[in-house]
């Protein structure tokens, strides 16, 4: 963030030469250069935090120039959900094997990689979510979740119960550790 956002700009300037129009200049430059608004507020918020530091810790100014109201927050647009009758019309527009995935995914908000079969009780209609599955350095491999609250027993809905049902009858191993969902030559969809 500071070596592709900060330095270019600010980097050669004296922490005391910076100013509320600079930081107003220097903002207007990375979004008019096609830098994202969620980018330059974080590159904004790492910039404060040095100025408080340099404040704080080692008073060399006195005061932090990036104090400018809403520049450390932007708008995010509120996503458009589909209806369950565009949910189901879409399912049905899929290949067979993708389906249960389409329906389980819009209905439960579970990802597709969070589950093998031994975490999915269907008579229960729960799955357990104790791994996630992230592509690390090219591979593809599960760990634990991004937090403790990660880690959950969900409800599935009567649909995405029916759904995998069909599925897994059809598309899953035996095994406890088959992935609920695959691709066509059995491998990880990616």
């Amino acid at each position: 963030m500071f070596t592709l956002h900060i330095d270019p700009h600010l980097g050669r300037m004296a922490l005391g030469a910076v100013l509320p129009t600079t930081i107003r200049a220097w903002r207007r430059k990375l979004l008019d250069g096609g830098t994202p608004e969620p980018q330059a507020v974080k590159a904004y918020a790492l910039l404060r935090a040095v100025f408080n530091t340099a404040i704080r810790e080692d008073e060399i100014i006195r005061q932090n120039p990036c104090r400018i109201p809403g520049y450390d927050r932007y708008h995010t647009p509120e996503r458009p959900a589909a209806t369950v009758a565009q949910v189901f019309a879409l399912a049905g527009a899929m290949p067979s094997r993708f389906r249960a995935l389409i329906v389980t995914a819009a209905l439960s908000g579970l990802r597709w990689g969070e589950w093998p079969r031994c975490d999915l009780d269907l008579e229960a209609g729960i799955v357990r979510v104790a791994r996630k599955l992230a592509v690390l350095n090219g591979r593809v491999e599960f760990g634990p979740p991004k937090s403790a609250a990660g880690v959950r027993v969900m409800a599935l809905p009567a649909a995405a119960v029916n759904a995998l049902t069909e599925h897994m009858a059809e598309f899953v191993g035996v095994s406890p550790e088959s992935l609920v969902f695959t691709g066509s030559k059995g491998q990880l969809l990616r």
